[in-house]
């Protein structure tokens, strides 16, 4: 899937860093959770490592929905529709880009950040 958005879009370094480090997390935690240093789900402490790289996950799973939704809406835009994020919340952007600032700097060079999410 990267490999044929990265045809389209012109990645950042950083940007297809995080992906791919976030699709790995997301396979540690679909395949493989046990493994993690540290996850045992019979000690709490175990059970505290599994917490920390949960939420780990989701942090980044909120930064990849911005990402991606930053990018449809672009791609959209390009192709006519006039309000692509029409019905979206855009809460949840305005969210994410506040407590993960970085996202912006991992968007692609040619994506703009919709008004309505500044």
């Amino acid at each position: 899937m990267l490999g044929r958005l990265a045809e389209r879009v012109d990645f950042p370094s950083e940007l297809q860093n995080f992906l791919e480090g976030f699709i790995e997390k997301r396979n540690i935690l679909a395949h493989r959770l046990h493994s993690v240093p540290g996850v045992h789900v019979g000690t709490k402490s175990g059970r505290e490592a599994a917490s920390k790289f949960l939420f780990d996950v989701t942090q980044d799973a909120f930064k990849a929905l911005y990402i991606f939704g930053i990018m449809l809406h672009s791609l959209l835009g390009e192709r006519g529709f006039a309000e692509p994020l029409e019905g979206i919340d855009v809460s949840i952007y305005k969210y994410i880009q506040k407590t993960h600032p970085e996202v912006i700097t991992m968007l692609p060079s040619e994506m703009g950040i919709p008004p309505e999410i500044l």
